[in-house]
């Protein structure tokens, strides 16, 4: 890849079109870079704005006021400028979680409705209200059944562009208290950790409603989590505990007892229609026996992730937080100079990760610097 010097950006930038580096992309962020780094280099500030609520940015879109106010990041003069701005609701329909979405690019959905881009947002009611992106007009509306039986608090993606996962914190007001006395009551846990609603994308279709429930996945279950088709079980303490991974595409398909489809009439609702109120979406997935574990390791704050070829995960030994330790998937040997223990004197936490890049590379984010570590086969 040629270098780049601040007096030959415009050339670099012929190199790049061309084709003489090996990657356009890598080779865009270095131009980039090198003109944000040069010291002969000034910032004019063109814009700015505020908001109470954070700013969440997403596929070129900045949203203000709790998702309610969207504005074209490169609009008119290439400002941000306003694109749509959401009626104000009353407090029940707070967006509690949102996420935006374009059609997939490898294979066609089956109407032109279906490629269209779309932002989804959760309301504290539990609703889910599918929307343009580009005028936040509603095209589709979910309700999830009742906020005293299921709370949900989350969506994202299971596996992006596919599926997308919906988590609630299970809420259990009828508890019959007169049963135990105070201090059992304190200490005892609900069933249900918490459960999970799948839907697939292109267009939107219902999947399946999981409860993670205790009596099936272990009383000392305390976290959960479904990403990239992976059922993912914390258990026992956060210095001590044990991360167990699960099929959770095999899961939904073993524990499924009848399809449901979204607005269509379903005998477990009583005949009333999926997703519409007030019956919302049939719980028609249930376990009776555990799952087959895929993958154990005992860890300390439940830190694990996995990445470079051959694959390779990254944890933290128990009861030593703040050091990391990088195995073999396939053996569970420790890699060569796979022990990592930076000093750290800051009160917050430092972090460890493989590149997203699919390189191999390990990023070490600390609170005063970062450091980049090469794993060579």
């Amino acid at each position: 890849m040629p270098k780049i010097r601040s007096k030959g950006t415009v050339q670099a930038v012929l190199f790049r079109e061309i084709g003489i580096s090996k990657s356009p992309y890598r080779f865009s962020l270095k131009i980039l870079r090198q003109l944000i780094c040069d010291k002969r280099s000034t910032f004019t500030k063109i814009w700015e704005t505020h908001s109470k609520s954070p700013i969440a940015f997403e596929d070129g879109h900045i949203y203000l006021d709790n998702y309610r106010t969207c504005l074209a990041l490169c609009g008119i003069n290439s400002l941000p400028s306003p694109l749509y701005k959401l009626p104000q609701e009353p407090k029940s329909k707070k967006i509690e979680d949102a996420l935006v979405y374009t059609g997939p690019l490898y294979r066609l959905p089956p109407t032109a409705k279906d490629c269209r881009a779309l932002f989804l947002s959760l309301t504290a009611d539990n609703w889910v209200y599918c929307q343009d992106k580009m005028n936040g007009q509603v095209h589709q509306e979910i309700y999830l059944g009742s906020p005293n039986r299921y709370k949900f608090k989350h969506i994202d993606w299971e596996t992006h562009g596919e599926t997308i996962i919906l988590q609630s914190l299970h809420h259990h007001p009828h508890r019959n208290i007169a049963v135990m006395s105070t201090s059992q009551n304190s200490r005892s846990k609900p069933r249900v950790l918490i459960t999970i609603a799948v839907f697939s994308m292109f267009p939107v279709q219902f999947k399946g409603m999981l409860e993670i429930d205790r009596a099936i996945f272990g009383k000392e279950c305390n976290h959960a989590n479904v990403s990239e088709g992976l059922l993912i079980v914390g258990t026992g303490s956060t210095l001590t505990g044990t991360v167990r991974l699960y099929n959770f595409r095999d899961i939904l398909e073993q524990a499924c007892m009848f399809r449901a489809n979204l607005y269509e009439a379903c005998s477990d609702l009583d005949g009333a229609k999926v997703g519409t109120y007030p019956a919302g979406l049939p719980l028609n997935c249930r376990l009776n026996e555990p799952p087959p574990v895929l993958f154990e390791v005992k860890c300390s704050e439940f830190m694990l992730h996995f990445g470079c070829y051959p694959w390779h995960y990254i944890s933290s030994p128990p009861s030593r937080e703040g050091v990391f330790q990088i195995k073999s998937v396939e053996s569970d040997e420790l890699a060569e100079n796979g022990f990592l223990d930076f000093p750290n004197l800051s009160t917050e936490p430092d972090s460890i990760a493989f590149h997203p890049d699919d390189s191999g590379r390990i990023v070490y984010n600390s609170s005063h610097f970062i450091k980049y570590i090469v794993r060579k086969p």
